[in-house]
């Protein structure tokens, strides 16, 4: 049999009624009827994650002994480096750190720093330095990550907490996250970046970067983790600053920072995470697992959880932070506390954890910043003292911060963003696979990465519900299917059948399956109507999260740039599925269900818009199924070029693989495709 394999971007055939412009109403009508069809994901992924929940606390509260614990935290930071993309390839290069100001205050100073943590990638940052008279030298240092504010290091509570630190003896090292501050990788034309003031701000631009991460395997935390890495370096390169005392602090996404860094880099001696840690299943409960670098690959699935964390450090001095009233629960960061002093207790070191609680929301509660001075002078000067911060700190205004002459660290010299970075390791992916081209035996590697069953292994699905056959048009008849590929994911479609002069069903030619992302009529009149009127039937489902299932927009994930579905994308992103990899898993199960009614023969299968990612897919990985394939007006034709052009990148993250472009791109899979079948 030849294979017909072809790309359209315009209408397949000329209508015979061209009267009819529009889809008929009762096309349009729903076919599901459960209650909020939009959240049909989100409940699904919280039954999985509910099943993996209970995998990790198992596994968690067998830990009984020191070698186990120094075993399973072994294991997730190998995993946890693996997630987030490795190391630079280049290693530690130079920090070429370049003195750019000074600012002295009542009891320090202030120095502001430019360091490069890769060539070309500029960290702008201040070093906060104790009264030389005051205090003798080395003295501890601390690494001060920040959390999500679109101005960083000028946010003022984090101005406070690095002037309380200097005042009471530490060396601080505090610099502008990836997207905030002086290191936004967006700006527009009036120099402002594209993401303040949005909905999420600084963290969709953390998501908008993730995506170009993903697909390469990546994570932002990839370049955030190597910053902190770096800022350890350089913290230790000072005269001033005793090595073997390192201390690392933060909130929020500072406090993510802060979790990550404390148990994947051993010079960190004492460690205090603010308003992060709790569960990650309870943030999936909540308004979801936050944004691209606290989401990894297979975090939960591995399985992980918060409290891990503390395993991967144990039994080293750590202060949890945590605010009464936080969207990251407070009853689940005292839960990870609790399970964490067992783990401490096991090495007889119950006193070096510690728990401090503030009133009030989200936030560097003055109460937690005290209690973490005060635990930093505990721990690494060896101080039992009370703390009180002081309140005569003078800020600095945003002008008054810079470490570079516009605010922008792109407007240095050489300067790369991350975007950049990622390019250029897309091109040297791309040149990669052009020495080693897709081989059959790869696809066993494809189907591991996107999560593709086996054909034989998938169960034909359930159908649930089945019309009776309708007039819809002059010569055409529809009904109304709603199948079931897994227990709680309905698929609803419609079939689409000729009719005779007397409004009878025809006998119709070819079966087509019509996957559209776009839901099940939207190319009703340019592509399924003209195929009906040809004489073939068309069965045309929504797949996962599309047309009925399609998600509810949240605040938190911007639509407008990555799709409605950011919450429900990430939430699978944790728990090691995919979406390409779920849908290509319905469409087989779709496949096997017709096999059941009669609709034996191959079939012709069409993508349109994003629906022809699956559909690629599935014809490589079942190509005997299909007669034909046609990818009809796809918005992506190279996750590759997708790369390329990532700042302006309106892909749906559902669309994507993590790490497809390690293994191939959409082009390779195609011709691939066409040069085996």
């Amino acid at each position: 049999m030849k294979f017909k394999f072809s790309l359209f971007v315009c209408v397949l055939f000329l209508p015979v009624f061209s009267a009819i412009a529009e889809t008929p109403k009762a096309a349009r009508e729903p076919v599901l009827t459960i209650e909020k069809p939009n959240e049909m994901m989100h409940r699904w992924l919280l039954a999985e994650a509910l099943k993996i929940q209970k995998k990790w606390e198992s596994d968690f509260d067998a830990i009984q002994t020191a070698e186990q614990v120094r075993a399973y935290g072994q294991a997730r930071r190998e995993f946890f480096w693996k997630a987030i993309g490795g190391k630079p390839e280049g290693g530690k290069t130079p920090l070429n750190a370049q003195l750019r100001g000074t600012i002295q205050r009542p009891g320090y100073t202030i120095e502001k720093i430019l360091l490069e943590t890769q060539p070309g990638f500029f960290v702008s940052g201040l070093v906060y330095l104790p009264d030389r008279e005051k205090f003798t030298f080395p003295r501890p240092g601390i690494l001060f990550p920040l959390g999500h504010t679109d101005n960083g290091k000028a946010g003022e509570k984090y101005q406070r907490m690095a002037a309380s630190l200097a005042l009471h003896g530490f060396v601080v090292w505090t610099f502008d996250p990836i997207e905030q501050g002086e290191r936004a990788q967006i700006r527009e034309a009036d120099g402002k970046s594209r993401f303040l003031f949005r909905n999420g701000g600084c963290a969709n631009a953390h998501n908008l970067f993730g995506v170009t991460c993903g697909l390469l395997g990546r994570n932002v935390a990839y370049y955030e983790v190597w910053d902190l890495v770096r800022g350890i370096d350089y913290l230790q390169s000072r005269p001033e600053v005793d090595p073997q005392k390192i201390g690392v602090c933060g909130t929020s996404g500072g406090g993510t920072q802060t979790a990550y860094i404390m148990c994947l880099d051993a010079r960190v001696t004492a460690a205090a995470p603010s308003c992060y840690i709790c569960s990650l299943y309870a943030l999936i409960q909540g308004m979801g697992p936050h944004d691209a670098e606290q989401n990894l690959f297979g975090y939960s699935a591995f399985p992980m959880d918060h409290a891990d964390f503390f395993v991967m450090r144990t039994p080293k001095p750590t202060l949890l932070c945590a605010t009464l009233e936080d969207y990251f629960p407070f009853p689940n960061a005292k839960a990870s506390y609790a399970r964490a002093k067992r783990i401490w207790d096991l090495f007889g070191a119950g006193e070096l954890v510690a728990f401090s609680q503030a009133p009030g929301p989200h936030s560097y509660a003055l109460e937690n910043r005290e209690a973490t001075v005060q635990f930093f002078l505990k721990r690494l000067c060896g101080q039992d003292v009370e703390v009180h911060e002081p309140q005569e700190i003078q800020l600095l205004t945003e002008p008054e911060i810079w470490v570079t002459k516009t605010g922008w660290v792109k407007d240095e010299l050489g300067a790369k963003t991350g975007y950049d970075l990622n390019r250029e390791y897309a091109r040297r992916l791309a040149e990669r696979r052009k020495a080693n081209p897709l081989k059959p035996e790869d696809v066993p590697r494809i189907r591991e990465m996107v999560g593709i069953q086996p054909f034989e292994e998938i169960p034909a699905a359930k159908i649930v519900s089945r019309s009776e056959l309708l007039p819809l048009e002059p010569g055409v008849l529809f009904e109304k299917i709603v199948f079931e590929s897994e227990p709680g994911i309905l698929l609803p479609a419609l079939r689409f059948v000729p009719a005779d002069d007397s409004g009878s069903e025809k006998a119709a030619g070819p079966t087509v399956l019509f996957i559209s992302s776009q839901g099940k009529v939207d190319a009703y009149e340019s592509s399924i109507r003209p195929l009906v009127q040809a004489g073939k039937c068309v069965i045309s489902p929504d797949l996962r999260g599309w047309g009925e299932t399609r998600a509810m927009s949240n605040w938190y994930y911007d639509p407008s740039y990555l799709g409605a579905d950011g919450k429900d994308f990430y939430t699978a992103f944790v728990l090691g599925k995919n979406y390409v990899g779920m849908r290509t898993n319905d469409l087989f199960s779709v496949v096997k269900a017709l096999q059941t009614t009669g609709e034996t023969a191959p079939l012709e299968l069409i993508g349109h818009f994003n629906g022809t990612i699956p559909v690629l897919h599935a014809a490589v990985c079942e190509p005997k199924l299909f007669s034909s394939v046609t990818l009809q007006n796809p918005v992506v034709t190279s996750w590759t070029e997708l790369v390329e052009h990532g700042e302006t990148s309106t892909l749906t993250r559902t669309s994507t693989v993590f790490g497809a472009l390690t293994l191939y791109d959409l082009p390779e899979l195609k011709e691939f495709w066409e040069k085996n079948h």
